[in-house]
């Protein structure tokens, strides 16, 4: 218990509500199982541009949600959320993803403790309901190089 609460086990995932928003993601889209090795070289191209200083940006995932998913099947966009200015890497598309309102969440407690995907999702999908909002269908997770990760969801138009 005193190793979980030292790394931050115990924090409360604490949602704000945030202003506009507006991203441009280089990255590459995978519909599959999520044990699927592609997942995971999608991510480590992305993380390896971003450590190698070959493209200014944070790692991020676009996961989408839907009902007409396959059990074990996962839709994601796995990408650099880049900075202004910043050039597409070769082999990747762009996305951008904007809103006038988003809900976020940060979860900076270590990655062994962080809660799983599910429950900040669905923490974020009871606050936007809350508001009355409807959403896109996705969330955005943003990795930081600390190994903390913030989460949004956006406010549909």
């Amino acid at each position: 218990m005193a190793f979980y609460y030292f790394v931050g086990g115990f924090k409360e995932i604490i949602i704000e509500e945030g202003g506009a928003l507006n991203f441009r993601i280089a990255g590459n889209f995978f519909y599959g199982k999520y044990d699927n090795r592609q997942v995971e070289m999608n991510f480590v191209a992305a993380r390896d541009l971003i450590l190698n200083k070959k493209v200014e940006g944070e790692l991020c995932v676009v996961a989408y949600k839907s009902d007409t998913l396959k059990e074990e099947y996962i839709a994601q966009f796995i990408g650099i959320k880049l900075v202004e200015g910043a050039a597409i890497p070769e082999g990747f598309e762009e996305r951008v993803f904007s809103a006038d309102q988003n809900a976020v969440v940060t979860l900076d407690m270590h990655p062994i403790a962080m809660p799983n995907p599910e429950e900040v999702q669905k923490k974020l999908t009871e606050f936007a309901e809350g508001k009355g909002w409807a959403t896109p269908g996705y969330f955005l997770e943003i990795y930081k190089p600390d190994n903390s990760m913030i989460v949004h969801v956006l406010k549909s138009p």
